[in-house]
Parts: structure tokens; sequence; C-alpha cells
């Protein structure tokens, strides 16, 4: 009995000498505590010839932990994705364009860049933005005029990379970036297509359709048909003549002086204009250069200096700021043209006169708005002058016009 009390006693003195030191042991024994020795050991830099580095915040990168450690956080934070940073326009000038630019983080994961803008309800249109060489990081796009029409225009910018996938935002069709427009619009709003698509017509506002009134004034050249008897040949020693017909000449172009011509139009309904015209020739080449026998035939020579009438126009593109017309003029007056009469003549200049005293004058032209009340006005007319020698030049027209 004593040898069994003896024999638990000295397992007991055992148990207690091997177990208490491993309890204690195991206690100071915990991960966490030894991730702390071990990492504060492995900041420790290194004795080298190199300088220690800066002392740095660690990032979850597992390079950076010993390879008999587990972080703390096992799931590692991927890296940082590009990012759109947008130049902030909060109002731009309304029907003009808008230069958008975005500023690319980490620009070379992004191979390209597309602006997505949409004006009111409509549908967002695709743009893609250019990258100056100078400036990789930086892409710009210019929203057109045409899309600058209305209160606002919502936009955003998606980056993606070489697999065409989607990397990098500013914005989405949801929530959209905002511009507001200020000032007047020479153009209307675009209509939208049954698709709601934009279709883009670039009309006149109604402000400017409306106007009453329309006056130009314009520079013009001319160019003529001639045949017949000038006026000074005959009579004229310089102009030697062997041949029986005198001075009539042979078919042929002959140049007119330089005219001026203005016109005072009404907008009628139906996109019809009616007005007066006047055109006069600068130079009265007439009156300052008759011979003797000329003048007695030619009793009122000015009225070969001018014509004057009425004009009906019909505008084809009524809407449009480049608006084309065409028109007929019924008038009185004549027009006069220089003539070289060649070797035959010894090449004296003479006087032909277009006597008419009427004419009738197709006419077309296109007048291009450039302000709500001012434009350019190009014509072609093409007057024909008859009963008495009948005949027929081109004048050609070049000014501006305003309208009230």
């Amino acid at each position: 009995m004593k040898t069994i009390a003896k024999r638990a006693l000295y397992s007991a003195v055992l148990i207690t000498a091997f177990i208490m030191p491993a309890t204690s042991f195991a206690q100071s024994w915990e991960p966490e505590n030894a991730w702390k020795v071990n990492q504060d050991e492995w900041n420790v830099p290194s004795k080298t010839s190199n300088p220690p580095p800066s002392k740095q915040t660690p990032t979850y990168n597992s390079s950076n932990y010993p390879s008999n450690i587990t972080p703390p956080n096992s799931q590692i934070p991927p890296a940082i994705p590009p990012s759109i940073e947008v130049e902030d326009i909060k109002t731009s000038e309304r029907c003009k364009p808008i230069t958008i630019k975005a500023k690319i983080l980490d620009h070379t994961s992004i191979n390209q860049v597309f602006i997505y803008y949409a004006s009111g309800n409509l549908n967002y249109t695709m743009l893609p933005m250019k990258s100056p060489p100078q400036a990789p990081n930086i892409f710009i796009a210019t929203l057109p005029e045409t899309a600058t029409q209305g209160d606002y225009i919502d936009y955003y910018i998606e980056g993606y990379n070489a697999q065409k996938k989607l990397i990098a935002n500013s914005g989405n069709a949801l929530t959209p970036s905002r511009i507001f427009f200020t000032g007047k619009c020479l153009f209307n709003m675009p209509e939208t297509s049954p698709s709601n698509s934009p279709q883009i017509k670039n009309n006149l506002s109604p402000s400017v359709v409306s106007q009453i009134f329309q006056f130009s004034i314009m520079l013009g050249t001319a160019a003529g048909l001639v045949n017949d008897r000038t006026l000074n040949c005959d009579g004229d020693s310089r102009c030697e003549s062997n041949s029986a017909l005198s001075s009539r000449i042979t078919p042929g172009i002959a140049s007119l002086p330089l005219h001026l011509r203005a016109s005072a139009m009404f907008n009628l309904p139906k996109h019809f204009q009616l007005g007066i015209y006047v055109r006069g020739q600068l130079y009265n080449i007439v009156k300052s250069s008759l011979s003797n026998k000329a003048k007695a035939e030619v009793k009122f020579p000015e009225q070969y200096n001018i014509m004057v009438g009425l004009g009906i126009r019909y505008l084809a593109l009524w809407e449009q700021p480049y608006r084309l017309y065409v028109g007929l003029e019924f008038g009185w007056g004549g027009a006069n043209a220089t003539v070289d009469m060649g070797p035959r003549y010894n090449n004296f200049k003479d006087i032909y006169i277009y006597k008419g005293p009427v004419h009738i004058a197709p006419e077309i032209g296109f007048l291009w708005t450039i302000d709500k009340n001012v434009g350019f006005a190009f014509e072609l007319t093409i007057p024909v002058v008859f009963p008495e020698r009948p005949s027929i030049f081109f004048d050609f027209s070049i000014g501006p016009y305003f309208q009230f």
C-alpha cells in the first residue's frame, strides 16, 4: 500500500515538473505576437553599404511578408485602377463648339477613350477622344455646335484597355456630367427621327425666318453677247473699214463696266419675296464717249446706263442659313459694253448698246446668313433685252444684305 502511494506521489511530481513549463511557454507563443516580432525584425534595414530606405507604410503585397508568416488579412487588396479626371465646365455659350479635356491617371493601361454626349432627351452619341503626343495622359474631344443648341448637354467618358474592356469611367448614362448653355442661338434645336436619334438640320430660328424686309447692295461685273452695229466706228477716222458692212460686228462676247445693284424685297407667304431693284453702271461710257454722229442717234444716253424694275423670288430652302432662291425680274432700261473691233477696224474700241428698253431677267442666287440680321448675297442674273436689237448679257453680283 505504501508502495502504491509512493508511486502516485512520484507521478504527480513528474507531471508538475513537465506540464507547467510547457503551459507557460504555450501561453507566451501567440501567432499575432510572433507576427509583430518578425515584422519588426523584417522592417529593420539591412546592414549594407546602401543608405537605409525611407520609412513607408507596408503595402499589402505578398512579397512584403516572410514565407513562414501569414499576414493578418490574407486577402490582398487589388492595385488602384485607372481613374479619369474631367475639366469642370458649368456653363458654355449656346451654338458654339465645346472642348472637353480629360486627364487619365495610370494612362498606360488605357488604350482608347470615348465621350458620350446627348442634348435634351436624345440618345447618346459616341465620339473618340484624341491624345496629343506631348501629353499622352490628356484626352481631348470637341462637341459640335449642332449639339449645343438646347438648354444643356449631358456627357460621360469611358476608358478601355487593349482588350476593349471598360476599366475606367467618369459618370455614366444615368449619372452624366451636365453643361448649361447661355446666350442666344441663330439655329433651332435639331429635330428627332422616329428612332429618337438626332437629325441635324441647322434650321434658322423663327426670329430670323419671320423677318419681313430685306435690303441688299452688291457690286458686280458682266459680260454679254453682241451683234450688229456699234456707235462710233462710222464717222471716226481711226476706225477705217474697207468693208461694205461698215461697222457691223460679228457675234461675240463683250465686257460690261462694273455695276452696283440694289434691291429691296418683302417676304410673302409660301416662301416668296416681292420687291424692286435698280442696277447702275459705275462708268457711263455712252455719255462720255459718243462721237458727234452718235450723239444725234442717241438722244438719252443715261437710259443705257441704268435698269430698274420689279422682282419676285422663291426661296427653295426657306429655313436654312444658306438659302437658295430663284426669281424673275421685269423692268425698263439698258446697258452698254466695250467692244474691240479687231484688226479689221484697226483694233478700234467702240461702244455697243443693249437698247431694249424692256428686259426680262431670270435669276438664281443664295443668301448666306452670318447673323440674325446680316448676311451675304450671291446672285447671277441674265437680262434679256428687247424689242429693239434683242440681246442678252450675264450679271454676277455679290454683297451684303440686311433684314428686319
